[in-house]
C-alpha cells in the first residue's frame, strides 16, 4: 500500500462515497444522497473518509447517543433515525458507529 490517509467527509464527497456503497453492497441500495448530507449536517466530526493515494477507498460513520434513551433492543433504522441521524445527541456519552466499509479490492489491507 502506498499513502493511506484518514479525514472527515466532506459534501463534496457524497456522490464518491454513494457510488463507492454501490460497489461495496452490490445486492444493498445505497444511502440516498440527502441522508448523507444530513449525516455531515448532524455530527461532521464524525464521518470519516479513507484516501489511498487520494482515491477514497473507505468510510466511517458514527453520531452520539445517551445510551439509556435507547432499549439493548434497537434496530440500526430507528437508533440512525433511517441513516439521517437526527438521532444525534451531543450531550450523549456514547459514539455508534453507524457504518463502516472498504473497497471490496482492497479488503483485507486494514483500512477498515
Amino acid at each position: 500500500m502506498d499513502e493511506l490517509t484518514i479525514r472527515t467527509t466532506r459534501s463534496d464527497d457524497v456522490d464518491v462515497l454513494l457510488a463507492l456503497q454501490e460497489r461495496v453492497y452490490p445486492a444493498i441500495a445505497p444511502w440516498r444522497k440527502d441522508h448523507l448530507v444530513r449525516q455531515l449536517q448532524m455530527f461532521p466530526e464524525g464521518q470519516l473518509i479513507a484516501e489511498l493515494d487520494g482515491e477514497v477507498v473507505g468510510c466511517a460513520s458514527s453520531l452520539v447517543i445517551l445510551w439509556d434513551d435507547w432499549s439493548d433492543e434497537h434496530t440500526w433504522q430507528e437508533i440512525t433515525a433511517a441513516g439521517t441521524f437526527s438521532t444525534h445527541n451531543p450531550e450523549g456519552f456514547t459514539l455508534y458507529g453507524a457504518e463502516v466499509f472498504v473497497d471490496p479490492r482492497l479488503r483485507g489491507k486494514k483500512i477498515g
